[in-house]
Formats: structure tokens, C-alpha cells, sequence
């Protein structure tokens, strides 16, 4: 009888912290950058969980609570057209179910 391995790793979104397991360490020391307004280069291999990692430290509530983030995947923009476009989008994707004088003071000059 062959057995089956099922990958116990979730592929494509973000599920939430407790599907999230390791990179404690990383999470934090990415938490502390942002906080501390450091510029960061993730660099690996594809499919290692740079974006998953990044996610993660979304959620934690040091950022959540205090920062707005915005997540866009630039890889298909062709142009800085399309990446204007994109980043316009996530912005308003994000702000929009906070009601509209959120936005309007985000906005605002």
C-alpha cells in the first residue's frame, strides 16, 4: 500500500498567525525595522515564504494597530504607469472599508 504525503503548509493567501509556524526570530527582527523606520531586502530563493513572512509581520499588532500597509505584487507591472495604478488601487482596496473621511484625510495635502 503507497502511503500519501500531504503538504501541511498552506499555499497562496495568508491564513492567519496560527497557521504561521517558525521564523519567530525573523518576524520580530522585521517588526523592530519597520518600527524603527529601516529600510529591509528579503532575498531567497523563490518559493522559500518571503512573502508569507512579510504577511505575517503585517499582522502582528505593533504593526496592524499603528501603521497602514499596503501589500502590492509589482512582478506583472510593465510600466510605471501600471505600478502607479496598482499602487493607487492597494491604497484605496485598503483605506476604503475604513469610510470615506479616512481616505479624504489620507488624501489630504
Amino acid at each position: 500500500m503507497k502511503s500519501i504525503q500531504v503538504n501541511p503548509f498552506i499555499i497562496g493567501a495568508y491564513a492567519g498567525s496560527h497557521c504561521f509556524c517558525d521564523c519567530e526570530r525573523e518576524t520580530d527582527e522585521l517588526v523592530q525595522d519597520l518600527t524603527n523606520v529601516r529600510n529591509v531586502v528579503l532575498v531567497a530563493q523563490r518559493r522559500m515564504g518571503k512573502t508569507g513572512l512579510l504577511l505575517h509581520t503585517f499582522h502582528q499588532e505593533k504593526i496592524s494597530k499603528h501603521y497602514n500597509v499596503f501589500f502590492i505584487d509589482i512582478f506583472a507591472t510593465a510600466s510605471v504607469r501600471e505600478f502607479v495604478y496598482a499602487f493607487g488601487n492597494a491604497i484605496i482596496d485598503q483605506l476604503k472599508p475604513r469610510g470615506r473621511k479616512f481616505l479624504d484625510r489620507f488624501f489630504k495635502p
